[in-house]
C-alpha cells in the first residue's frame, strides 16, 4: 500500500491522496521477476548439506572415516595418539 493511502486510512490526513501524489515517478518502476526454477534441474536451487547439490560431499568419500587395514592394525592406543602428534 503507498505511503499516502495508509496515510489516509488511519486518520493521519484528512484528504484522500490526489491523483499527482499517487502517481509519482516511482510508481511506474517494478522490480524485475525471476522465475521459478523448480522443474529446471540445472537452475533448481539446493541447501548446502543437500544430497543433489553438486557441492555436496559424501561423508563416505572423506578423509574423516578410513577403512580398515589388516596388514596395519592399531592395536595400542598409545600409538594412536603418538601418530596424531
Amino acid at each position: 500500500m503507498p505511503a499516502e493511502w495508509h496515510m489516509w486510512l488511519h486518520h493521519m490526513r484528512d484528504e484522500p491522496p490526489t491523483v499527482e501524489e499517487t502517481e509519482g515517478v516511482g510508481r511506474a518502476v517494478k522490480p524485475f521477476h525471476t522465475s521459478n526454477y523448480t522443474g529446471d534441474n540445472s537452475k533448481r536451487y539446493y541447501p548446502p548439506g543437500h544430497f543433489f547439490n553438486p557441492k555436496h560431499i559424501n561423508p563416505v568419500n572423506s578423509q574423516k572415516i578410513k577403512p580398515f587395514d589388516p596388514k596395519n592394525p592399531i592395536i595400542d592406543m598409545e600409538q594412536v595418539a603418538n601418530k596424531e602428534k
